[in-house]
């Protein structure tokens, strides 16, 4: 599988920009993703995005959380025809923990999904698959079987021009070992602000494979939950995640984010504080006018 003339995968890599604003190309593309929590039609939450100012827009790639009658297939042309850049597809986690499962059986069936979906970025000219490689903290620990099946995925996908974005969820010890043992130009780091503050801001995974940084989901939280409440909402602490905020940075800042009263708002004008809130993080922590 041979990627398609012009198509470059890893942001992190040359001076790759597609991340980069086309209203102001020195900041990056304000991206939200598709659902934010809202039962309405993928075109009408798309319409919702762009009109509140966003560029850029991720898919879930999957069918849990849809119930609309757009298939996969057809809603990466619905993005684009609405002027917003795709940045990426988040793919299922569930079963995720099969890459470390001792069964050869079990790390096939897995290995199989993975490829469906990169062939699909491929088909679909998506740059970025973001996925989680665990779920709950009582997940087997990082082996070299799944290391190695990570390692021949990574390859398909670097053939493929699509980079695999691997999420920080419930433990440090599955990123850090696999950004410490695998290098590819296809290994991306897809950085979410509500699990590193819940479960791995001790790790600094951010500071120290921040290279690796292809796409991250901005959001809130506060407690023990993942809320998916907006930046500054919360109790995330956005001065150590500004800290630690590689620059420069070629990707989107997306957020992944869903109202506190899902009952009770208005769609869009939620979306437009959303919108509001995507340029305070833009201007605080990630490109803060003492770095422009």
């Amino acid at each position: 599988m041979q990627p398609e003339q012009g198509r470059i995968s890893p942001f992190f890599r040359h001076n790759v920009c597609v991340g980069l604003s086309e209203q102001n190309p020195r900041t990056p593309k304000l991206g939200m993703f598709s659902w934010f929590g809202l039962k309405l039609p993928l075109k009408e939450r798309l319409q919702l995005i762009r009109d509140a100012g966003f560029e850029a827009t991720t898919l879930w790639w999957g069918v849990e959380r849809s119930d609309n009658a757009e298939t996969l297939g057809e809603a990466p042309a619905i993005v684009r025809d609405l002027g917003l850049y795709l940045e990426n597809i988040h793919v299922p986690y569930d079963g995720c923990a099969d890459i470390w499962s001792d069964s050869a059986t079990t790390r096939a069936h897995i290995a199989g999904r993975y490829l469906r979906w990169i062939e699909d970025c491929h088909t679909h000219a998506i740059p970025v698959l973001v996925t989680h490689i665990s779920r709950t903290p009582s997940a087997p620990g990082p082996t070299a079987a799944g290391l190695a099946l990570i390692s021949d995925l990574l390859e398909n996908a670097r053939q493929a021009g699509v980079v695999i974005a691997i999420e920080n969820t419930r433990r440090a010890d599955y990123l850090q070992a696999i950004f410490t043992e695998l290098d590819s130009a296809a290994l991306g780091f897809c950085f979410d602000t509500s699990h590193n503050w819940l479960w791995t801001k001790e790790a600094r995974l951010l500071r120290d494979f921040g290279s690796r940084l292809a796409c991250v989901h901005l959001s809130d939280t506060v407690g023990a939950l993942d809320r998916h409440w907006l930046p500054g909402e919360g109790a995330v602490d956005w001065k150590a995640v500004a800290a630690d905020f590689p620059r420069p940075y070629h990707g989107c800042l997306t957020l992944e984010v869903a109202p506190k009263d899902r009952r009770h708002t208005d769609a869009a004008a939620f979306v437009r504080r959303a919108y509001q809130q995507a340029i305070w993080v833009r201007d605080s922590v990630a490109c803060p006018v003492s770095a422009l």
